[in-house]
Parts: C-alpha cells; sequence; structure tokens
C-alpha cells in the first residue's frame, strides 16, 4: 500500500505533466517544487538517511517516506556559499556529507562562526517555518552533498501530520535554546589559532582513532596547554567550551575527543589568515 502523502505527491506531478484539465483547457501549473522531486531517484534512500538523524529519527515510517519524496539532493562545492544572511529563504538543508560552516559578518571583515553542519545536521529552518530572511550565512567549508527540502511541500506535510510537526518543533526549540546559550560566546570570544594549532598537534603526534573520534590525552585545567601556547589558562579554557560549543570536540579530566577533526584543520587552517586581516 501506498503512503497516502506518497500518492498525493503523485497527484501534484500528474497535475504539472501537461495532461489537460478538459477540452481546449490547459491543467494548472504545478508548483515549483514539484519539479525539485524529479531531481531525486532514491526517495527510499532519502527517507533511509533521514531516520538516522536527530531531529526526524523520531518520525514514521510514512512520513520520512513523504519527506524523502519531496526533496532534492544538491551539491556544493568547497568555499561555495549556500545562502547569506539578509537573502529570502524557503527551503531547508540536511547535511549528507560534507561540512557547512554557519557564521555571522561582523566589523571590518571578520566572521562569527556560529556553528558548524555535519553530516545529519539540518540549517536553514527558520526561513522554513516563517519565511522571512535568513538569519546568518552558510559556506560550505569542503565538497558537500545536501538534501533540500523546500517549503511548501514541508508546510503541507505537517498540516497532514500535526503529530511530527510537534516532534520537529521540539527538537528546534532544543536546539535554539542551545543556540541563545552560544550567541554571547561566539559573539565576543575568538578561539585562539594557538589553541587550535596545538590541538591539531596533539591529534597528529598523540591522537588515537576509537570509536567516538580521535582521542588524545588531555589536561582539563588547561595548564598543559598554557605552557604550550603562552596563553592565559582561563583564555584556553574559553576556547575549548566553544569548540566543544560547536561540536567540534568533547573533553573530560584526562582527555579531549575530537569528533569532527575535518573542522578542526579548517580552522587550523584559516586562523592565521584571519590573524593576518585583523593586523591589517
Amino acid at each position: 500500500m501506498v503512503p497516502f502523502a506518497v500518492q498525493g505527491v503523485g497527484a501534484q506531478l500528474r497535475r504539472g505533466s501537461g495532461a489537460k484539465a478538459g477540452p481546449g483547457v490547459a491543467a494548472p501549473a504545478a508548483p515549483r517544487w514539484c519539479y525539485d522531486l524529479l531531481v531525486n531517484r532514491d526517495p527510499m534512500g532519502t527517507a533511509s538517511f533521514l531516520a538516522q538523524t536527530a531531529l526526524l529519527g523520531g518520525l514514521s515510517a510514512d512520513e520520512l517516506m513523504f519527506l524523502g519524496a519531496t526533496a532534492a539532493t544538491v551539491q556544493w562545492p568547497q568555499g561555495h556559499t549556500v545562502f547569506h544572511k539578509g537573502e529570502p529563504g524557503d527551503e531547508v538543508f540536511i547535511v549528507r556529507s560534507g561540512l557547512v560552516r554557519i557564521l555571522l559578518p561582523a566589523d571590518a571583515g571578520r566572521e562569527a562562526t556560529l556553528a558548524f553542519m555535519y553530516p545529519g545536521s539540518l540549517f536553514g529552518e527558520l526561513s522554513l517555518l516563517d519565511g522571512g530572511p535568513r538569519s546568518a550565512t552558510a559556506v560550505a567549508v569542503e565538497d558537500t552533498l545536501a538534501i533540500r527540502i523546500k517549503r511548501e511541500p514541508f508546510m503541507v506535510f505537517l498540516r497532514r501530520q500535526p503529530g511530527a510537526g510537534a516532534k520537529i518543533l521540539a527538537a528546534l526549540a532544543q536546539r535554539l535554546r542551545r543556540a541563545d546559550e552560544l550567541l554571547y560566546e561566539a559573539l565576543l570570544e575568538d578561539v585562539p589559532a594557538a589553541v587550535v594549532a596545538a590541538l591539531q598537534a596533539l591529534v597528529q603526534t598523540r591522537g588515537v582513532q576509537t570509536a567516538e573520534g580521535i582521542t588524545v590525552p588531555f589536561d582539563a585545567t588547561g595548564q598543559g596547554l598554557a605552557a604550550e601556547t603562552g596563553l592565559a589558562a582561563d583564555s584556553i579554557r574559553r576556547g575549548l567550551r566553544l569548540l566543544r560549543a560547536w561540536d567540534v570536540l568533547d573533553y573530560e579530566s584526562d582527555r579531549v575527543v575530537i569528533r569532527q577533526p575535518e573542522a578542526l584543520r579548517w580552522l587550523a587552517d584559516d586562523e592565521p589568515a584571519a590573524s593576518d586581516n585583523q593586523a591589517e
């Protein structure tokens, strides 16, 4: 039995296929998002991937199949700007592979990193829900493959499945709460380049791959890195908290786990250039 939602998608496609509604009367034009469905040749595979994400994993098989059928797959090269702050936004993205940086432009060419989006991460949801402009800029840090869902089919989905909408809104509320906690440090604190470089050196010389990520010995007081970098221990701890808020790493009393080594590598490559720009 085909889920009702997928049947509805088929009806939308048939209405946009050029068939006539009656003698001498052209069929009404299908919504623009219908043509995006043709891009996704594997809706079941997309639904299976969505089931593994933290935000959508609690949905039923029928709900996931509808989203899989209404999604399109997009690909961005390294350095591509997905969208700019202030642009109109009517779609949401879920990273399938690669890495995306969410940032706010600041004065003198500086940028404040708000978050990194890893495989399974959803971003652009605020504009999806209210149709307003983008609240931040998104840039692909490396070649990235993502799933795109347009606002119109997503709103249809929420109207038909209010229970699913409640699950998604609850998950989004948790993310917004975390974003509120992060915003102050993200805007006012930079992760010192020396801290990133020291962590990257630890990964290369003493890192051990584990199921959690790359694990290296660590002194949670910051005294060890302070001796290596010449920075104050308080500054190091603030930088580490921000890296943890970005989900780049986590740490305990005697070890640090690099969960997203590609983000740490990007920061290690980017920080010297940022410092040079500030010096000018």
